[in-house]
């Protein structure tokens, strides 16, 4: 077999030698970029099923944020250019496997029409599960690059976080109002104070850690809204531990809650931000992993 092969070999003109050579070398170079490129449509489909998630934990937000902050200014965004928990549920929910969690974090959202703190609570509660899901789902916890990653920190684990340390903590303050301040309740509000100074030194590393990881434009982006988010988390904490002693006065009970809604205001900011520099991020990336695989 080897020696017809020779032989049919010994037969050919230069130009058809060359010519064969050229086509073997062109299979191998065929099968390593397609080998490549595959690879690249792996990484660029990993990164939209993030921005899935993404866009999904942003319709959260502003529906977990909206239960809770007194409205003081017009919104950031128009209402019109928002998407729906409807809609992002009827587009995402078969993917992310959220549509019981987002079942029930839609009829929390219609209960808690009643203020009560069970209401309020059990829908902290099934909104911090969904974005836990959310992000599990989405590829987000998984995210490789250091930048996104300590964003995605951000707006899926510590913020979330921060929201349901900074409602139980001003629930117990005003349960406190009408009662005589005994050593128990001293102890669990310093206990719910550790927590919130504890939550706010995570966000405040986890900023840190992205802008080591990420460029000026990313600081630059989320600098502001970090700022007055740790200014007035740490306002709020203040606030709580210069009542310590005995239940606030009516004027403290003012103070109490106006700096737990500018704790509030600051937090919705921050992290609203924080999802359209995580969105801009990943975009990025897909865009760059386009184009080195065109290249």
């Amino acid at each position: 077999m080897l020696s017809r092969i020779s032989l049919w070999l010994g037969k050919l003109s230069v130009g058809r030698k060359l010519t064969l050579i050229y086509l073997l070398d062109l299979c191998a170079v065929i099968y390593v970029s397609g080998i490549l490129i595959h690879e690249k449509f792996l990484a660029i489909d990993f990164a939209r099923k993030e921005i899935v998630g993404a866009t999904y934990t942003e319709v959260v937000r502003d529906d977990l944020m909206g239960a809770f902050v007194v409205p003081s200014r017009p919104a950031a965004v128009p209402q019109s250019a928002k998407q729906s928990l409807q809609t992002v549920r009827g587009a995402y929910d078969e993917d992310l496997k959220t549509a019981d969690l987002s079942a029930r974090f839609s009829d929390a959202l219609r209960e808690v029409a009643g203020t009560t703190e069970q209401q309020e609570s059990n829908l902290l509660a099934v909104g911090r599960d969904l974005l836990t899901t959310i992000g599990n789902q989405s590829n987000l916890i998984l995210d490789p690059d250091l930048d996104s990653y300590y964003v995605m920190s951000l707006t899926v684990l510590r913020f979330p976080e921060l929201l349901q340390v900074l409602h139980a903590t001003h629930k117990f303050m005003q349960s406190r109002k009408d009662r005589v301040a005994d050593q128990s309740q001293t102890v669990q509000m310093l206990a719910l104070v550790g927590r919130l100074d504890a939550v706010v030194s995570g966000i405040d590393a986890d900023y840190g850690q992205a802008w080591l990881a990420g460029t000026p434009q990313l600081k630059t982006a989320l600098d502001a809204s970090r700022n007055a988010l740790l200014e007035q988390s740490r306002a709020f904490s203040s606030v709580v531990q210069g009542v310590a002693s005995a239940p606030p006065t009516p004027a403290q009970v003012i103070e109490l809650n106006a700096a737990y809604q500018s704790a509030l205001t600051a937090l919705s900011e921050a992290w609203r931000v924080g999802v359209i520099e995580l969105q801009s991020l990943l975009h990025t990336r897909v865009d760059g992993l386009f184009s080195r695989m065109w290249l």
